[in-house]
């Protein structure tokens, strides 16, 4: 469900800021990966006015990227 809220850019980021009070700005949410490793390719975001391109993996809580063992997963490199 939470891959279809970001493809379909079914939410707002209006005032969206990470921890620290950067701004978020999601300029497109790109490939939808059906296989393993993250959940979407090619990704494009601004954050606190730098671009960043690359995979995005999704999340509910921040505890569940070391629960699913991602950081010891190359494929998430």
């Amino acid at each position: 469900m939470l891959q279809r809220i970001w493809v379909d850019r079914a939410f707002s980021v209006a005032g969206a800021r990470t921890e620290d009070d950067r701004r978020v700005k999601i300029d497109k949410p790109w490939r939808w990966n059906r296989l393993g490793g993250p959940d979407f390719r090619q990704a494009r975001v601004e954050i606190g006015g730098e671009w960043y391109y690359g995979d995005v993996e999704l999340h509910l809580r921040e505890e569940d990227w070391r629960l699913h063992a991602h950081a010891d997963d190359p494929n998430y490199d």
